[in-house]
């Protein structure tokens, strides 16, 4: 099979990655609306949007991450087994109404979903692909400014 200009062991290893950041992305997508659906309380209407517009930042990168993987020789799995398998987070099946919670959750999340960006950068440009590298380290810093924000707002003393 052709990958580009990528060895098969090459492939194997940035496919890998690419399997498994995709496989996190929509399940962060998903997670988000669910707790975007599930906010009740005070920082109901401020959560409820920041939740869509934080969709919005890294929403386009589902599309990037997949193509990068058709463009390459592979085949994006996107079945609900597949997020099972190969996402590093989890969308909870019950019902989570604290903003609180959520909120410490998701910068959870994405304190572990920017690490593996940032880890899977250099692996990647070690296996002779500086172009899925790049497009790691724009997504890390996508997810950081999330993070970022979503910190800010559990920094509030009202969020206690």
């Amino acid at each position: 099979m052709d990958h580009n200009y990528l060895s098969e062991e090459e492939f194997q290893v940035v496919s890998e990655t690419l399997q498994r950041n995709l496989s996190t992305t929509i399940t962060l997508y998903l997670k988000f609306k669910k707790y975007h659906w599930d906010i009740r309380g005070r920082f109901f209407r401020d959560l409820h949007l920041a939740y869509d517009e934080f969709i919005d930042e890294f929403f386009e990168s589902i599309d990037e991450q997949a193509e990068r993987l058709v463009a390459l020789g592979g085949s994006p799995a996107s079945a609900p087994s597949d997020l099972e398998r190969y996402s590093v987070i989890k969308v909870p099946t019950e019902t989570v109404r604290d903003a609180r919670t959520q909120v410490a959750d998701l910068v959870q999340d994405l304190t572990r979903i920017s690490k593996a960006y940032r880890d899977d950068s250099k692996t990647v440009d070690d296996h002779n692909d500086p172009a899925t590298s790049d497009m790691y380290n724009g997504y890390a810093a996508t997810i950081d400014k999330i993070r970022w924000m979503l910190q800010a707002v559990m920094d509030d003393d009202r969020m206690n």
